[in-house]
């Protein structure tokens, strides 16, 4: 069985502010990033254009809008979502993957994850179903994908709507591989400043 999960990180009144697709209970409700392996997309806003070096991809332009990326944490050195989460919020990790390029801009910030709980390799086939989402646009192509065997364009896609709308398309698609559960807000922001903690008590 497959679990899809969102993590919102804004909260209006005090409560979460998310995007409801369906009927969402209580026990649709997690509190924080479990250590399991994962499917996810990363929704991520940029609030002004900037030209960045993504790696061997070489110099790219990144307009504003919303930008989806979708990456898996499964593999052998991120074998959960708590560890690979955190290590996209390390403002000081070495510099490996293109999303890595993307997210060392202070443009361009994580707005929300969107994942599904498995041990199957399903990166690809999400991230060809989100391609075809209405709207959707690759800005660069290769980017996350240079060692896809399926075709895959890319696995960041750019959007001209906001991120609430991009969510609810994202969730409409994981909905085909399981059932939708809601991660409690907050955890991105708290992750950050675990790490921040960490990194400064070493300097």
């Amino acid at each position: 069985m497959f679990f899809t999960n969102i993590i919102l990180p804004f909260f209006t009144n005090g409560s979460c502010l998310f995007v409801q697709t369906g009927k969402i209970d209580e026990k649709m409700i997690e509190t924080r990033i479990p250590k399991k392996p994962n499917i996810y997309t990363l929704v991520i806003v940029v609030i002004q254009p900037f030209r960045k070096k993504i790696g061997k991809l070489g110099y790219h332009n990144f307009p504003t809008g919303t930008y989806i990326y979708t990456g898996s944490a499964i593999g052998v050195k991120s074998s959960n979502l708590n560890s690979r989460v955190g290590r996209h919020l390390n403002p000081r990790k070495k510099k490996h993957w293109h999303i890595d390029y993307l997210l060392s801009s202070d443009r361009a910030s994580i707005w929300g994850i969107i994942f599904l709980e498995t041990y199957s390799k399903l990166e690809c086939e999400i991230a060809q179903k989100l391609f075809r989402i209405n709207g959707s646009n690759s800005i660069v192509n290769g980017f996350g994908s240079s060692d896809c065997h399926k075709g895959c364009k890319s696995h960041l896609y750019h959007f001209n709507i906001t991120q609430e709308e991009v969510a609810s398309k994202i969730i409409e698609q994981y909905e085909t591989f399981g059932i939708p559960k809601l991660l409690q807000a907050g955890n991105i922001e708290l992750v950050r400043k675990k790490i921040s903690k960490k990194l400064n008590s070493k300097i």
